[in-house]
């Protein structure tokens, strides 16, 4: 008896797959034969693919306007009703004293003009081509310049160690990389202090170039070549550089040697223009 029970469920359990897999087979028919109809009864506004197409489809390009032409470009009168609009606003909300605004175009002064004062107790006004300002690190540019016309004349190898250099002092450098012009230039010397003295009140208060590095020169903590960290030492010293290979005071080898030159007339490294 047990065997035949058992033969009679098994036959059961064969008949039972059958069945399922039959219906299964008859849903799934159903399900696709239906598939065409739901898709005419789709709304106009949603599309459905039931295929992949035969070739990509693209996105119509955009044609991108063109920028229009800011204003006053063309036009002096133009572009000073916007600086004049500007400054209006930006010297009363920031309370700055005054300022300058000078722009060259195709190699002619397009605009200069100045706003507010050059100095508020006396009322004196701000003149665009007669008032100093000072340029701050922009005068980087001109220390860099400098320093590659002596690397253009064979008297400075941008390259060596600046110790080569320097008799007064030398730059306490543990690594065995050297600091270099080229590295000075890039702020990768492995120094890392940012700002040097920034004035002297008076002319006679204002400490030699070389005396003050000597005493205020930052030591190199990183090697150098490897990390970038604005100096302003390092600059100052470049400039000090120059001084010593040209043999002139830095004040008056970059007049002479650049602002001389661009017909720069109003602009001076010394504390008062002369």
């Amino acid at each position: 008896m047990l065997p035949y029970r058992r033969n009679k469920a098994i036959v059961k359990r064969k008949f039972a797959r059958k069945l399922v897999s039959w219906v299964v087979i008859i849903v799934l028919f159903l399900s696709l034969s239906g598939l065409p109809a739901s898709a005419r009864n789709t709304p106009a506004d949603i599309q459905v693919i039931d295929r992949q197409p035969d070739q990509p489809v693209n996105e119509p390009e955009q044609s991108v306007p063109a920028a229009p032409s800011a204003p006053g470009l063309n036009n002096p009168q133009e572009f000073e009703a916007f600086v004049d609009n500007f400054f209006q606003e930006e010297l009363s909300k920031t309370h700055i004293p005054g300022g300058v605004v000078s722009v060259v175009k195709d190699g002619k002064l397009f605009f200069a003009k100045g706003y507010g004062y050059a100095n508020l107790e006396k009322k004196i006004p701000v003149e665009a081509d007669k008032t100093l300002f000072r340029v701050a690190s922009l005068s980087k540019l001109f220390t860099a310049t400098a320093a590659m016309q002596l690397y253009e004349r064979g008297q400075l190898d941008i390259h060596a160690d600046v110790n080569k250099y320097l008799t007064d002092f030398q730059i306490k450098n543990p690594f065995s990389e050297p600091v270099t012009a080229a590295r000075m230039m890039l702020h990768t010397d492995g120094t890392t202090k940012r700002r040097i003295g920034l004035a002297a009140r008076t002319a006679q208060e204002m400490e030699p170039l070389g005396d003050y590095l000597a005493d205020h020169m930052p030591p190199v903590v990183w090697q150098p070549g490897e990390l970038y960290s604005y100096s302003s030492h390092s600059i100052a010293l470049l400039g000090y550089l120059v001084e010593k290979i040209s043999g002139t005071p830095f004040a008056q080898y970059i007049d002479k040697n650049i602002f001389q030159p661009l017909q720069m007339r109003r602009s001076t490294f010394l504390g008062v223009a002369e």
